[in-house]
């Protein structure tokens, strides 16, 4: 029965998600096995530039595997020709950059979108998609996946108390003092079951005024690009709510730099050198993409210390 009573719990109001018709998981890297274990795929074409948490999901499903290189817009060598019936072309929208109609053009029979960097892209139509939503907001876990057969599978739903410390350290001190227990939880997120999403991080993620947010990334991602947009190797046609901006130059050391200035950025990928048949853009894409942070933490004066700190390593 229902209690009634007893202390209060966080003080959380139900509104509606950013994607209230997928399906809700606990982690992206289980949407993709859900979708893995649904489809009558026996392999999967995967670009060489990803993270091992898709190959190790891959090889947990039992399919087999084939990488393919991407060009120097982000997007697959690969034609549609290349594809049997039964194999599937993972596809990645980096940093939530690419313009999905590039790929739609293309016709590619099966495909399967990975939108974990590209929050607030509408899903591919006639793919299957997926998101992560702790690369965006401060959840511990959760994803969303829309895929053809939206028919619940027995799955228990998760339960996620355990992994919010990281985030109440980070809210109260600085991120170097719970950096740790985030390592934990993303080696925790490793090893989670396949299970629906869990009740708290649902409301969490019922809470957040996505327009706003999304606003707030774009203006820092265009402030950042009206001053970079020269020196950056990448081009950009689209954004959309992007994750962070990626700037790619031959700068060695500007990440130590930038940590020591306590601007931090993600590393994607190193693990992707270690892969023998990795092409030089790729190996190039690891070694020097600078994941600049533009999120809805910050605004323009953050993006103007981030510029004034570029011009001192690197400008």
């Amino acid at each position: 029965m229902k209690e009634i009573g007893g202390y209060f719990e966080l003080e959380l109001n139900q509104a509606e998600e950013y994607h209230p018709k997928a399906l809700r998981l606990n982690s992206g890297r289980n949407a993709l096995l859900y979708l893995l274990q649904k489809e009558p795929y026996q392999k999967i074409m995967l670009p060489y530039y990803i993270c091992n948490s898709v190959i190790k999901t891959i090889k947990k499903a039992g399919l087999k595997y084939e990488f393919y290189h991407i060009d120097e817009n982000l997007l697959p060598k690969i034609t549609p020709a290349d594809l049997s019936a039964k194999e599937a072309l993972l596809f990645v929208n980096y940093f939530g950059l690419i313009n999905p109609q590039k790929i739609q053009k293309r016709a590619y029979k099966n495909i399967i979108a990975d939108y974990s960097q590209a929050f607030y892209a509408k899903p591919s139509e006639n793919a299957s998609t997926f998101y992560s939503s702790r690369k965006f907001f401060g959840v511990p876990d959760g994803a969303y996946l829309y895929t053809k057969d939206h028919k619940k599978t027995n799955l228990n739903e998760d339960v996620s108390f355990k992994r919010y410390q990281h985030l109440l350290i980070r809210l109260e001190k600085k991120a170097i003092e719970g950096f740790k227990e985030f390592k934990k939880n993303e080696k925790r997120i490793e090893k989670l079951p396949l299970r629906y999403m869990s009740n708290s991080t649902q409301k969490i993620l019922s809470n957040i005024h996505y327009e706003k947010t999304k606003k707030i990334r774009e203006d820092n991602f265009l402030y950042l690009h009206q001053y970079l947009n020269k020196i950056n190797e990448l081009k950009f046609d689209k954004i959309n709510g992007p994750m962070i901006y990626p700037l790619l130059v031959d700068k060695k050391g500007l990440r130590s730099y930038l940590k020591d200035e306590y601007i931090y950025t993600a590393t994607y990928w190193e693990e992707v050198l270690k892969n023998r048949g990795v092409s030089q853009f790729e190996k190039y894409l690891a070694e020097k993409l600078v994941a600049l942070p533009i999120d809805q933490r910050y605004t323009i004066h953050d993006m103007k210390r981030i510029i004034a700190c570029l011009k001192k390593g690197l400008i």
